[in-house]
């Protein structure tokens, strides 16, 4: 069974620094369900990752490192 992960950068903009925070906001059953939450989301460039649910993954989520 595939399962649909909903991550996004939710670094704020009024941050001094460099860099991102990624944050889940649900694993969804079908895609269709992953991309109506994404819709709903305030933050630029949410992505949605599909992964086999009881298999090991190897999903790189983001991030920033200077």
């Amino acid at each position: 069974m595939k399962v649909y992960i909903l991550t996004a950068n939710t670094l704020s903009d009024e941050y001094d620094g460099w860099g991102c925070e990624i944050t889940l906001f649900g694993v969804y059953d079908s895609l269709e369900k992953a991309e109506k939450a994404k819709k709903k989301l305030k933050y630029p460039l949410p992505k949605i990752n599909e992964v086999e649910l009881n298999k090991k993954a190897d999903v790189y989520l983001g991030g920033y490192i200077e």
